[in-house]
C-alpha cells in the first residue's frame, strides 16, 4: 500500500500519473479522485496528460475526468465574472 504524508492534491495528482504509467490503474484512479476531490482540477493538463492514457480505460476515470472538467469550468466562469485577467494584467 502506497501512503504519503503529503496533504497536497497536485502531489496526488502526479502520484496518480505515475501509477497510471506504471500500469497500476485502479491506484491511479483512487488518487485522481483524491486529488479531484481535494481541490486540484487543471482539467486541461489533465485531459492532455499522455500518462494518463492506460487509467482512462479503468472504471470511474471518466467520472473523475468529468468532475475535473466540471470544476475548472466553474472556476474559469467565476475567475472571468471577477475580471481576473485585467486583474493579471493579462487583458488590454
Amino acid at each position: 500500500m502506497m501512503t504519503m504524508e503529503i496533504q497536497d492534491p497536485e502531489a496526488y495528482f502526479y502520484a496518480a500519473r505515475h501509477l497510471a504509467k506504471l500500469g497500476e490503474v485502479d491506484r491511479a484512479i483512487n488518487w485522481f479522485q483524491r486529488s479531484v476531490a481535494g481541490g486540484y482540477f487543471c482539467y486541461p493538463a489533465m485531459a492532455a496528460d499522455p500518462w494518463l492514457r492506460a487509467a482512462k480505460k479503468g472504471s470511474g476515470f471518466a467520472k473523475v475526468m468529468k468532475q475535473a472538467e466540471n470544476q475548472h469550468r466553474r472556476a474559469a466562469a467565476v475567475f472571468s465574472k471577477l475580471h481576473g485577467e485585467r486583474m493579471l494584467g493579462l487583458a488590454e
